[in-house]
C-alpha cells in the first residue's frame, strides 16, 4: 500500500466533547511512527482496503438470529499509553451501517497493540461489532482509555438513548481478554425524564421529574482479580429535591464484568 493513502485512512472523524472524563484518562494522539505497522495489521485482518472509499470492509457477527451488517471502517481515534510492561497503543475504527433507521446500528472495531523489537503487533482485538443508531456509530469523542487494573487497560464508552420523553446514558467498559476485547460492563451514567414528567405530579401524570448524572472513577484501593473497583457519584434532582449518592461497583473476575449494584440502578432511573 502506498504511503500517500495512509493519511486518508487514519484521518479519523470530527471530534466533539461530552464533558469531563475520569482522572487518569489518556489523551488521544496521532499514530506517528506506528502508522505503517497498524495499517499492515488492519490489512491482514480485513483484507486490502477499498481504495475508492479509503476504508477497510468489515462484517459484524450474526446475533439474535439476524445476519451481521457490513461497513467500511476507518481509524477514528487512537491512544498511546506507557505501562509497566512497555508502551501500548489503542485504536478505534468506525464506519456507517447500511441503513439509517432509529434502531439501525453503525459499526466499530477495537484493537490494542504492544511494541516489541521496535514493531507494533496486535495484542487483542474486536474486529467488528454493532454500535450506535441511525446507521452511525458512536462518535470517537465518546471513547477514552483508562487503566482498570495493575496490568489491565481498556476503553470506557459513553452512550445515550432517548425515546418517549426519557433519556438514558450509560458507561460501557471494553477490556482485553484472551486475545479478544469484550464488553465488561454497562453502567448507568444518566437519566432525564423531563419530556415525560410533571413538575407537580400530584395534579398531572404522577411521574416525578428526575434529572441525574453520574461520574465514574477507578478506585485503586479495592479490586478483585484483573481489575480494580469503580466509584460512581450520582448527582441531580428528584422533583424539587437535590440529591447526591455514591456507589462502589466491584469487578467480578469469574464473570469478567463490572455489575452495577441494584441500589445504583434504582437511584438513577
Amino acid at each position: 500500500m502506498q504511503l500517500k493513502r495512509v493519511a486518508v485512512l487514519v484521518a479519523g472523524m470530527a471530534l466533539g466533547g461530552i464533558g469531563a472524563w475520569p482522572a487518569g484518562a489518556q489523551a488521544p494522539g496521532g499514530l506517528g511512527a506506528a502508522t505503517g505497522d497498524v495499517v499492515a495489521a488492519l490489512t491482514r485482518q480485513y483484507g486490502a482496503p477499498d481504495q475508492r472509499r479509503q476504508c477497510w470492509k468489515a462484517r459484524t457477527p450474526p446475533r439474535q438470529g439476524q445476519s451481521g451488517i457490513t461497513a467500511c471502517l476507518q481509524v477514528a481515534q487512537n491512544w498511546r499509553v506507557e505501562t509497566a510492561a512497555g508502551p501500548q497503543l489503542f485504536v478505534l475504527l468506525a464506519g456507517n451501517g447500511p441503513q439509517d433507521c432509529h434502531a439501525c446500528a453503525g459499526v466499530i472495531g477495537l484493537f490494542s497493540f504492544v511494541q516489541a523489537n521496535g514493531r507494533w503487533t496486535v495484542a487483542a482485538k474486536l474486529p467488528a461489532t454493532e454500535d450506535g443508531a441511525y446507521g452511525e456509530p458512536t462518535g470517537a469523542a465518546a471513547f477514552q482509555v483508562l487503566q482498570f487494573g495493575p496490568a489491565t487497560w481498556g476503553w470506557i464508552q459513553k452512550t445515550g438513548y432517548f425515546a418517549m420523553g426519557e433519556g438514558t446514558e450509560s458507561y460501557m467498559v471494553w477490556l482485553p481478554r484472551r486475545g479478544g476485547i469484550v464488553e465488561a460492563g454497562n453502567l448507568p451514567a444518566g437519566y432525564d425524564n423531563s419530556g415525560a414528567c410533571d413538575e407537580e405530579p400530584q395534579t398531572g401524570s404522577g411521574h416525578e421529574c428526575r434529572r441525574l448524572s453520574a461520574t465514574l472513577q477507578v478506585d485503586r484501593s479495592g479490586g478483585n482479580g484483573d481489575a480494580w473497583s469503580l466509584r460512581m457519584e450520582v448527582t441531580g434532582m428528584h422533583g424539587a429535591r437535590q440529591v447526591r449518592a455514591g456507589f462502589t461497583v466491584p469487578f467480578d473476575p469469574v464473570r469478567f464484568r463490572y455489575s452495577p449494584p441494584k441500589a445504583l440502578e434504582e437511584f438513577i432511573s
